[in-house]
């Protein structure tokens, strides 16, 4: 399997950039994040953000397991929880065009 999205690590907070310096995304809020225990849409939006950027290893992860896994699955015939949502998540990751 695969990918053809912009290689990682990608880094940054409002702004999502390659290693190239290449934005991948923008994030946005409104106003700063509090550090008050209250809920906040930059707070939010700084996670998002992070995530956004986690995303290249997190794939990569996820393609590690499952590769280590798919043969364990084939070979005892052994069920995990998540390992079919794992495989659409990467199928949904690496998608291309209209899929």
């Amino acid at each position: 399997m695969g990918t053809t999205h912009t290689p990682g690590p990608w880094r940054g907070s409002n702004e999502i950039r390659a290693e190239d310096g290449m934005i991948i995304a923008e994030v946005f809020a409104m106003e700063d994040c509090r550090d008050d225990g209250k809920y906040s849409h930059a707070c939010e939006a700084e996670a998002n953000a992070r995530l956004i950027a986690a995303a290249p290893e997190l794939l990569a992860a996820l393609m590690t397991l499952v590769e280590s896994l798919r043969w364990e699955v084939r070979r005892s015939g052994t069920t995990y929880n998540g390992f079919e949502g794992a495989v659409a998540a990467i199928g949904k990751a690496i998608a291309r065009g209209n899929e």
